[in-house]
C-alpha cells in the first residue's frame, strides 16, 4: 500500500510546523523522515499514526483517507513500532527514531530490520531520524524536513548530491556531514555526473530480473511509437541522469531547443525538452505491462529533426507481478523530482507546469499502451494534482509561445475535444 500525504499541515494548538507539502511513501520500501532537531519530525509520525490530528489536508493509504477509517480498522492497517504484535495485514508502519543515537553495528542492524518489515509485509516504512547516516543507509526515498518549515522529498542520492541534507543541518553549509558509504562530505557542490542510483527492483518484493531480450524488444517497439525513442543504439549522446546534477549541461540542451525552434523564452524551451523527455520516459517505462527496463542506462542526444532522441543500449530490466513500486522509483523519484529540481532552478520554470507535462505524457502513454497496474500511477500525488477532473491537465506547457503558437490537444487554454480528437499539435 502507499501513503500520500496531500496538502498536508502539521503542527500542535495554533502552532504550525510546516504546511501545504505533498509527498508519498511506497508500499515495500523505506522512507526515513530526516531533520534536525525540533523541525516537526516525531509530531509529523503522531498524525499519520491518528495520535495528533492534521490541521488540513489528508493522509491517504491506497487512496482511503486515513481519518475516514474506523479506529479498529486503522489501528489494523497501521502499526507503530517497536511492537511486538505487528498487524497480520498492514498497510503502513511507522517507528520514531527521533531521539536515539546509533552506533554503526545497530544502524545497520536498524537497516536491515527496517527493509525486512518492509519486504515481508509489502508495507511503506516510515522512520523518523536525525542520523543522516541512517537516513542514507536505509531510505529508499527521504522527506526532508527543514527549520525554515520545507519539505523535500528524493532518493538520498539525489538530496545528498544536491547539497540538500548538508544545507539543512547546517545552513551556512560550513560543516559538511559525511555520507555513509563513501565518507565523501556532503557539500553544495554537485558533481558532473550523478552517482550510480540502486536498481529499482533490488527491494520491491517478486521482483526479478527481466529476459534481455523481452526488455530489446520492448524497447524497438517503444521507437515505433514514440518519436522521441531512438531504441537501442548508443548513440553519442549523455545519459540523462547526468542533466539534473550538471547545470552546464542542462542549459546546453535547453539552449539547443531554443535554437532549434526559435524560442526566446528560456522557461518555454525548459518546458518543451522536457515535454520530449517525458514522453520517451513513459513510453519506454510502460512498453511491456509488468515489465520495467533499467532507465538509469538512458541516454538522451540532441537531434536536428526532433530536438532529441532518447536510446538504451544493452537494455536490461526488471519484472515484477506488481510493477508499480519499480515505476515510481524509476521514474517518479530517481528521474523526474530531481530533473525538476534542476529545471526549476535554473530557469524558473514552474513546477506545477513540469508535473503537468509528466502526467498528460503518462496519459498518453497509458492510451497508447493500456496498462491497469501502471494506471495507479496516477495517483502518486503530483501527477494526480495536474491533472482536471475531465483528464486535461491544469497547467499549460507554453507550446503556445513558440512561433508556431499552436496549442496541444489538452490545452487548459482551450475548449475540450471531445475523446479521440486528433491533436491540434504536440510539444
Amino acid at each position: 500500500m502507499c501513503v500520500h500525504l496531500i496538502n498536508l499541515t502539521v503542527g500542535y494548538d495554533d502552532h504550525v510546523l510546516f504546511s501545504g507539502i505533498t509527498a508519498h511513501a511506497r508500499a515495500g520500501a523505506v522512507t526515513v523522515v530526516l531533520g534536525p532537531e525540533g523541525v516537526g519530525k516525531s509530531t509529523l509520525l503522531r498524525t499519520l499514526a491518528g495520535g495528533s490530528p492534521a490541521l488540513a489536508g489528508r493522509v491517504c493509504l491506497d487512496g482511503a483517507d486515513l481519518d475516514a477509517l474506523a479506529p479498529a480498522e486503522r489501528s489494523r492497517l497501521v502499526a507503530l513500532l517497536p511492537d511486538d504484535a505487528v498487524p497480520a495485514c498492514p498497510g503502513l508502519l511507522l517507528l520514531d527514531q527521533s531521539d536515539s543515537a546509533l552506533d554503526g553495528p545497530a544502524r545497520a542492524r536498524l537497516t536491515a530490520r527496517l527493509r525486512e518489515l518492509a519486504a515481508r509485509h509489502d508495507a511503506a516504512v516510515v522512520v523518523t531520524t536525525r542520523d543522516p547516516d541512517l537516513a542514507v543507509a536505509a531510505g529508499d526515498t527521504l522527506w526532508l524536513l527543514t527549520p525554515d518549515g520545507l519539505l523535500r522529498t528524493g532518493t538520498p542520492a539525489h538530496l545528498t548530491e544536491a547539497g540538500h541534507i548538508a544545507a539543512a543541518f547546517d545552513p551556512t553549509g560550513h560543516a559538511p556531514t559525511r555520507h555513509a558509504s563513501t565518507g565523501h562530505a556532503l557539500t553544495g557542490h554537485a558533481p558532473t555526473v550523478a552517482p550510480e542510483p540502486d536498481a529499482p527492483g533490488t527491494r520491491a518484493v517478486g521482483a526479478r530480473r527481466a529476459d534481455p531480450a523481452r526488455v530489446r524488444a520492448a524497447v524497438t517497439d517503444a521507437a515505433t511509437r514514440c518519436r522521441y525513442v531512438s531504441g537501442t543504439d548508443p548513440g553519442d549522446g549523455v545519459a540523462l541522469r547526468a542533466l539534473p546534477a550538471d547545470r552546464a549541461l542542462l542549459a546546453e540542451h535547453v539552449d539547443q531547443v531554443c535554437w532549434a525552434l526559435g524560442v526566446r523564452e528560456t522557461r518555454v524551451a525548459a518546458s518543451l525538452l522536457h515535454f520530449r523527455l517525458v514522453a520517451g520516459v513513459w513510453s519506454l517505462a510502460l512498453a511491456a505491462p509488468g515489465l520495467v527496463p533499467d532507465l538509469d542506462r538512458l541516454r538522451v542526444r540532441l537531434d536536428p529533426k526532433t530536438t532529441l532522441r532518447l536510446s538504451l543500449p544493452d537494455p536490461g530490466g526488471w519484472t515484477a507481478a506488481d510493477p508499480v513500486p519499480l515505476l515510481t522509483r524509476a521514474v517518479v523519484d530517481d528521474l523526474l523530482r530531481p530533473l525538476h529540481d534542476a529545471l526549476h532552478a535554473a530557469t524558473r520554470v514552474a513546477r506545477g507546469l513540469l508535473w503537468g507535462n509528466a502526467a498528460a505524457s503518462l496519459a498518453a502513454a497509458l492510451r497508447a499502451v493500456p496498462n491497469a497496474p501502471a494506471e495507479r500511477l496516477t495517483a502518486v500525488p503530483e501527477l494526480a494534482a495536474a491533472l482536471a477532473g475531465d483528464g486535461r491537465r491544469r497547467s499549460c506547457c507554453l507550446h503556445y509561445r513558440t512561433p508556431t503558437a499552436t496549442t496541444c490537444y489538452d490545452c487548459p487554454l482551450t475548449p475540450a475535444t471531445a475523446p479521440g480528437t486528433p491533436p491540434r499539435a504536440r510539444a
